[in-house]
């Protein structure tokens, strides 16, 4: 661990005046990237940042010099380093020694190798300038274990991808966030479904209704469709199957209050159907004709009684629930 000079303050008069009285000595010609003068973070910067606090805030650096790099990936910090725009292996591992690599704001491009030293992070990772992502990679970051994994410059995505990254749980209300998608296709809606994490779609203006049952199924707490402006009757009934929380803030208010009556419904009856589960578990034992109900015919004689088309659409999916119990033990 390096040592600290203990004193914020002196620390941050420190930094100024190693930029008062050296010039610019950290300033290259340019950078190719961004076509503006580099600057890169020497050790004596690295220095004064480290006795700052647990975390090293460093976005104005686009460079790291390798005496920085080693010393700061000792430091035992969280790295905030969004002024990077690539990022190679090499220097993600000697970065990764101790600290903690948290946010990359300016990195547009990440390969794989990077992206496995990333996601054997403890913490989350804020990555909203990639544009692009391998499956592999996505797979790769998929692994970090902290909140909030950030991918919102992502525009599109393929199936393999959406799997990969619907692996990544985190901690307990990590949010998944892929705010930039604009559209999302069925097969991708399928895959995302699998997040059990709070899953964040805040670019979708619309979505159809394939894709709204798919997302309906979503496994996870919360799922954010906040800029959604318009959904079919069907698709509000398929949102309205989510187990927990689904927010629908663009929609008009008519909408927002079909949703609202559909889902607190919906909720009653996820609970009663888990009762059914409860009950037939504790009399299996005690009734082994219950073992082989036909419940199909069962359903048959109620809906003879019945003269509402919801109660018999809610009692059929009570039939198709109880018929995936096994009791033919």
């Amino acid at each position: 661990m390096i040592a600290c000079c203990g004193s914020t303050t002196h620390c941050c008069l420190r930094h100024e005046q190693i930029n008062l009285t050296l010039g610019q000595p950290y300033m290259q010609e340019q950078d190719d990237v961004t076509s503006q003068p580099a600057l890169v973070l020497t050790r004596e910067i690295a220095e004064s940042l480290i006795c700052e606090d647990e975390v090293i805030r460093a976005s104005e650096y686009t460079q790291i010099d390798a005496d920085a790099a080693v010393l700061i990936g000792s430091a035992g910090k969280l790295l905030i380093l969004d002024g990077l725009k690539t990022l190679p292996v090499d220097l993600a591992k000697t970065l990764s020694t101790k600290s903690t690599i948290w946010s990359l704001e300016g990195l547009s491009v990440l390969d794989d190798d990077t992206a496995k030293v990333l996601g054997e992070s403890d913490e989350g990772l804020n990555l909203p300038g990639l544009t692009s992502l391998s499956a592999s990679a996505a797979g790769e970051i998929a692994n970090v274990n902290g909140c909030d994994l950030v991918l919102d410059g992502l525009t599109t995505i393929c199936e393999a991808v959406a799997a990969n990254l619907a692996r990544y749980h985190g901690q307990e209300e990590s949010t998944l966030s892929l705010d930039g998608l604009t559209e999302i296709s069925e097969g991708i809606a399928a895959e995302l479904k699998n997040h059990r994490g709070w899953l964040s779609l805040g670019g979708l203006s619309e979505i159809s209704d394939e894709v709204a049952l798919q997302l309906g199924k979503h496994q996870g707490e919360n799922l954010y469709l906040s800029s959604v402006k318009n959904l079919s009757d069907f698709a509000i009934r398929a949102l309205a199957e989510h187990p927990n929380c689904v927010e629908l803030g663009g929609l008009p208010e008519v909408q927002i209050a079909r949703f609202k009556e559909l889902h607190a419904e919906q909720k009653k009856f996820h609970e009663f159907a888990s009762y059914v589960r409860f009950a037939l578990h504790i009399h299996d034992p005690l009734n082994p004709y219950q073992r082989t109900t036909d419940f199909d015919g069962l359903v048959d004689e109620v809906q003879s009684c019945m003269d509402c088309d919801e109660d018999i659409r809610r009692t059929r999916q009570l039939r198709d629930l109880l018929n995936q119990l096994n009791l033919d033990v």
